[in-house]
């Protein structure tokens, strides 16, 4: 139940949210997407792909590359990549979606894969006899040459297309003979390799042979597809391509006659056929073959116009007799060849917002050598639309900006001070979009208005946000340059206890400020000191939590006004994350004990000895991070255990109470990440958490408050139940009784106070406020 005030609500047109600019730089209110693509697979595409930002202008990438999308208005877009050719898919999701912030640049990837379009086989001969071939044999696939194959070797043919074709020998020697069909028809599916094996068996020629050299060649604009075969006196044939040439070897000499063959019906032999030849013994003798084939087919050229948009991102497909065949962009042009008859052709793949005037389907008679036209127009209408919000802030805006939601938490976007959200793909209809920014900030056009969306159309909507200075007034103080703070006590402004972080060093480091400089007063080797409690300026105590990989204990420092000593047990597994207590002879240190697996830990230090307090309820995986009380009687601890054997893992967030007896859980939440408390008495205590959250106990129950921030709350401190300060992402925040508001928007870490006297803890400085 965390309150945000200042919320503007109103109901806004659509507007499409994207604005990309070729090579400029990012403007303001803008942004980059990176886009890479990654191929895998046999074939990839061979032309790349296009990418496109909310169906906006297509921009080109590279099967295996990076391309950017430039001044990128900021909110949410989708990416898209489009134009893969029709074996490849893109695994995951495409479009992609990404949320743009000014300034910053978004990476978008997407993998790509291939599958094979075609198949291959692999051709092997075996030959046996006395005599073989001595020049080999003439591969062919579907009328064509493919190279020679040795008498006894094999040979690969790539890039087959599926369905049927014939694989061939020819150029076989006279006193040779191939075993079983020659050609042999087969079946090709894509991503197979078959194959196809030719036994051939030869014997011993006749004495004085000669060479018969077969050549064919094929002009007109429909050969024949499968090749031809021809004969030696009416003997076994052989394939031969259409434009090829076969050397026959160990022909008898005489008188011979060849025969071309297998034909289709529109190509003819010009001249006689079967020839005449004689060969001499020893020599070699030609035989040319002319054939002319005529027009058996047409072309069907299919053009597409398409208007309105978004359109289809990925193109059409095109059929011809319900056979795909081409694939086409939302405008252009393709021909087809088909052969001659009635013919339908399909327009395919066609988006669900986009229409074909008179249908997708056309019927149309193809004539031999002619081009039939066929035009389909393609309108698109928007479904949807976008919502697009620009701020402009004046007086003192918090740094990290607003928040934009649309439809109470339907969707959410942060948003500059000065900066722009869009929400794109919003449904038509009513619509509430509510600004949300901090107590100090007001936006004077208004709450709530309400309009009603309406598919493809834009609105730009621009609010003046008006934001106060912070009434309360803190002086800063610098920590020396190296440190970084973890925890603050103090008694005054001039007795200043901070633990640090030593950049570059694994070590803990406790600095003082007198009032007029700082001075390192301990460092601890390899411990990192997070905690601070003192009940005087002689009286301060400070804890300690080992490095990874060091072989130092936990530690409790104890400071008598003059030096710090150890005072911890000596307990080498210990972990000490918070420290607290009512005098030096009534101490609380916690933290996590290092096992398998890991404890919470609680001890409790007399002034002379320590104990271990058992029952404090955090157990496996569990570990306290802050301690506070307003009592001996009154002493609570905040922590958290997790279940890493389940999936997934459960982190509960936890609040245990002692009486002076015993420890009870008060608190327990998996819903909110708890970070600090604090109490004013048995009945009045205070926790803050991620997300903005407070929460107030009253001795039976913790209820949340109304907080001004959704940032994350690190700590709290307070002079009484109606004066405490909380410190976190989003600033200092002061709650006088009634409302918390801000009091700061500089982001602190810890806070502690005094009568009179309030310091926070940034990461590089102290903020010290007097007059509470």
């Amino acid at each position: 139940m965390r309150a945000t005030s200042a919320q503007l609500s109103f109901s806004v047109l659509l507007a499409l949210a994207f604005a990309c600019g070729g090579e400029s730089a990012t403007g303001p209110g803008t942004g980059t997407i990176e886009i890479t693509a990654t191929t895998v697979g046999v074939e990839a595409d061979p032309d790349g792909y296009m990418v496109q930002v909310d169906a906006g202008e297509p921009h080109a990438i590279g099967t295996g590359a990076t391309a950017q999308v430039t001044d990128v208005a900021v909110g949410d877009h989708a990416v898209l990549l489009v134009g893969l050719a029709s074996n490849c898919t893109v695994e995951g999701e495409n479009p992609s979606s990404v949320t743009m912030e000014a300034g910053q640049t978004r990476s978008v990837s997407f993998a790509v894969r291939c599958a094979p379009t075609t198949g291959a086989v692999q051709v092997t001969a075996t030959t046996t006899g006395p005599s073989a071939d001595a020049d080999g044999y003439t591969l062919t696939a579907d009328g064509s040459e493919r190279g020679t194959l040795a008498t006894n070797a094999a040979l690969p043919i790539d890039g087959l297309t599926p369905g049927e074709h014939t694989i061939g020998l020819g150029g076989v020697a006279a006193n040779c003979q191939v075993q079983g069909d020659n050609p042999h028809t087969i079946s090709v599916a894509a991503g197979t390799n078959i194959e196809v094996a030719f036994a051939v068996v030869c014997s011993t020629p006749s004495p004085g042979a000669g060479t018969l050299q077969i050549q064919t060649a094929t002009t007109g604009p429909d050969p024949d597809p499968n090749g031809y075969t021809f004969a030696v006196d009416a003997g076994v044939s052989q394939p031969i391509a259409i434009s090829g040439s076969n050397s026959l070897s160990n022909v008898a000499a005489g008188a011979h006659s060849v025969q071309l063959s297998n034909l289709a019906p529109n190509c003819a032999v010009v001249g006689q056929n079967p020839r005449p030849v004689t060969l001499e013994g020893g020599a070699t003798a030609s035989v040319n073959f002319s054939v002319t084939c005529s027009a058996t087919s047409g072309t069907i050229r299919v053009t597409v116009n398409t208007s309105g948009g978004p359109t289809d991102p990925d193109g059409y497909g095109v059929k011809v007799d319900n056979q795909s065949r081409r694939t086409l962009g939302t405008t252009g042009s393709t021909n087809i060849p088909a052969p001659a008859g009635n013919r339908t052709v399909e327009l395919t793949g066609v988006a669900p917002n986009c229409q074909v005037a008179e249908g997708r389907s056309r019927p149309v008679t193809v004539e031999v050598g002619a081009v039939q036209q066929v035009t389909f127009a393609v309108a698109c209408l928007a479904t949807t639309g976008s919502i697009q919000v620009s701020v402009t802030s004046s007086g003192a805006p918090p740094n990290n900006g607003y928040t934009v939601d649309l439809d109470d938490g339907g969707a959410s976007q942060p948003i500059g001070t000065n900066g722009t959200a869009t929400f794109i793909g919003v449904s038509p209809g009513g619509h509430t979009v509510t600004v949300l920014a901090a107590l100090n900030c007001t936006v004077p056009e208004g709450a709530e208005q309400f309009v009603t969306v309406t598919a493809g159309s834009t609105v730009e909507l621009s609010l003046a946000v008006t934001c106060s200075l912070p009434s309360e007034a803190w002086t800063a103080l610098a920590l020396p340059a190296g440190f970084r703070g973890s925890a603050i006590w103090a008694t005054s402004a001039s007795d200043i206890f901070v633990t640090v972080a030593s950049e570059g060093s694994s070590d803990g480091v406790i600095l003082h400020h007198d009032g007029q400089s700082w001075t390192e007063q301990f460092r601890a080797n390899q411990v990192l000191l997070g905690s601070l409690w003192g009940s005087s300026a002689t009286e301060v105590f400070a804890a300690g939590n080992p490095t990874a990989g060091s072989t130092s204990p936990g530690l409790v420092l104890r400071y008598n006004g003059s030096q710090w000593s150890d005072v911890g047990p000596t307990e080498e597994f210990d972990h000490y994350l918070a420290v607290w207590g009512t005098s030096a002879t009534d101490l609380f240190a916690a933290g996590w004990f290092d096992a398998i697996p890991g404890n919470g830990l609680i001890r409790h230090y007399n002034g002379t000895e320590w104990a271990a307090m058992t029952d404090h309820g955090f157990g496996t995986n569990g570990q306290i991070t802050d301690l506070t009380g307003s009592s001996a009687t009154d002493v609570y601890a905040l922590g958290s255990e997790s279940t890493f054997g389940t999936e997934p893992s459960v982190t509960t967030s936890a609040i245990a109470r002692y009486d002076g007896s015993g420890w009870t859980r008060s608190f327990a939440t998996t819903e909110y990440q708890l970070n600090g408390v604090w109490a004013a008495g048995p009945n009045d205590a205070f926790a803050v958490a991620n997300d903005g959250y407070i929460f107030h106990f009253d001795g039976a129950a913790w209820t949340p408050m109304l907080s001004p921030t959704g940032n994350h709350l690190k700590d709290v401190w307070g002079a009484s139940g109606d004066d405490l300060y909380a410190v976190g992402d989003g600033g200092i925040l002061h709650y006088d009784g009634t409302v918390w508001s801000f009091s700061s928007t500089v982001p602190g870490t810890r806070v502690w106070g005094m009568a009179g006297e309030v310091f926070v803890l940034t990461n590089d400085s102290v903020l010290h406020k007097s007059g509470l």
